[in-house]
């Protein structure tokens, strides 16, 4: 199972390798990840997880407490899936991930994109 060796806004670094963009992390895989409309989050974002039987999703939604929108509408079609959904802010996704250590049922989706300008 991948570790998260250091989360900051803006980058995530993972078994040592450094990623800029968005991750998801499912059993050994880990891989970039976009989502259908960039600030918020659509059930269709998380099909391949859903379609792998991930038992459980953290989603890290930005930092620090959440950029990415989860709207009613996403949250009612996640809810008939026999999966349990963890929505928190990117730091807190991690670290509980990391804590978890190991079970290959647990899915991690961290926003790591570039804070935006001010």
């Amino acid at each position: 199972m991948p570790f998260i060796d250091h989360f900051e806004p803006g980058k995530v670094v993972i078994d040592g390798t450094s990623y800029t963009q968005d991750v998801l992390i499912h059993g050994d895989d880990v891989m970039t990840w976009f989502r259908v409309e960039t600030d918020l989050l659509n059930e269709a974002d998380l099909q391949f997880l859903l379609s792998e039987g991930a038992k459980e999703i953290l989603l890290g939604l930005g930092p620090p407490a959440g950029r990415v929108e989860v709207p009613p509408e996403t949250k009612a079609a996640l809810s008939h899936w026999p999966v349990r959904f963890d929505y928190l802010g990117s730091a807190e996704a991690v670290t509980a991930f990391n804590a978890a250590g190991g079970s290959s049922s647990l899915a991690l989706v961290v926003g790591a994109e570039l804070p935006s300008e001010p």
